[in-house]
């Protein structure tokens, strides 16, 4: 006897709803996004793309200018859309301000303490996540055996928690300290300084206002420099600017990431339950010439690992 799955008719028939509910899915996710110059552009064109993607279908995209109609991009929202993907500041302040009474789905932000209270929706930051951070550490330098941070508790206490349960994993030891300004926050980077071991310990740069580029940044990388210390971070230009690596986002991945949290908040599904998500579609950056002075050899092979190498061949 001929079963349905063997059956082409009825296979066929499958393939079309199939191709039907990818197609009202793909109408029915919206995306608010930054209008921006080339090649800014390019950022949130590659995560778009991740989206639709992910959900088999072309969304509908609203680039934002610094100036629009709020009234009427809400009335086209609600009459084209059942999930909103609100990306970057402007796309997240966007959906806040239209109020559209439709999931929200958030994407490439660094909300601060008092924004995630008050975002009640799924999401992923540009936050990377700190595990893999400490694996990436782990597998570069394995001496390492404590991590020291700085980092502003209104901002980033969160990450902390989260970042002191993944070194306890991990074997590593996580030295966190608050400071609540600049100053504070140089006064315990040379704090840190000054009681550090170069065999055993590494520094973490975040992304917060604990590093400020002009005047901390520089002055910590010349001392890293000078007594062999590991510096790693999670900000891309660091990399550039001379610590071991860095860790950055995989656009395309965290779109596709992004496009299953759009699919479950479409369905209501369990898995669309409010949170906002550290980053985890991450890319590599290494500093050949900061690994090279701490005596850390890398194979070819290696290197071609690496996503991005600095300085640039």
């Amino acid at each position: 006897m001929r079963t349905i799955a063997n059956n082409p008719i009825v296979g066929f028939f499958l393939f079309l709803l199939s191709s039907a509910g990818s197609a009202a899915l793909g109408a029915e996710v919206g995306v608010l996004y930054p209008a921006l110059r080339e090649p800014y552009n390019k950022i949130f064109d590659t995560i778009i793309e991740g989206v639709e993607q992910q959900i088999g279908q072309t969304v509908n995209r609203y680039a934002l200018t610094k100036v629009y109609n709020a009234t009427e991009l809400g009335r086209r929202i609600k009459k084209q859309n059942k999930v909103i993907l609100a990306l970057g500041v402007r796309g997240l302040k966007a959906a806040e301000k239209i109020n559209p009474d439709l999931p929200v789905v958030v994407g490439a932000v660094f909300p601060s303490a008092s924004q995630s209270a008050k975002i009640n929706h799924s999401g992923i930051t540009l936050v990377p996540d700190p595990e893999l951070l400490f694996r990436q550490l782990k597998a570069i330098a394995p001496r390492i055996r404590t991590v020291s941070v700085v980092y502003n508790p209104h901002i980033n206490q969160s990450l902390i928690d989260r970042a002191r349960r993944a070194a306890e994993r991990l074997g590593l030891t996580l030295e966190a300290k608050p400071a609540d300004d600049i100053r504070s926050a140089a006064l315990t980077y040379k704090q840190i300084l000054d009681a550090m071991n170069s065999r055993d310990n590494a520094i973490w740069l975040l992304q917060d206002a604990t590093v400020d580029s002009d005047t901390i940044l520089p002055l910590l990388l010349e001392e890293a420099w000078k007594r062999s210390l590991i510096v790693f971070s999670s900000s891309l230009i660091h990399a550039k600017r001379g610590v071991l690596f860095s860790m950055y986002p995989n656009n395309l991945e965290m779109g596709r990431e992004l496009g299953r949290l759009a699919k479950a908040a479409l369905r209501n599904s369990s898995s669309s339950d409010p949170g906002i998500s550290v980053l985890k579609a991450l890319k590599v950056a290494v500093n050949l010439r900061t690994a090279k002075h701490l005596g850390i050899n890398f194979s070819k092979r290696d290197e071609q690992s690496f996503d991005l190498i600095f300085p640039t061949p």
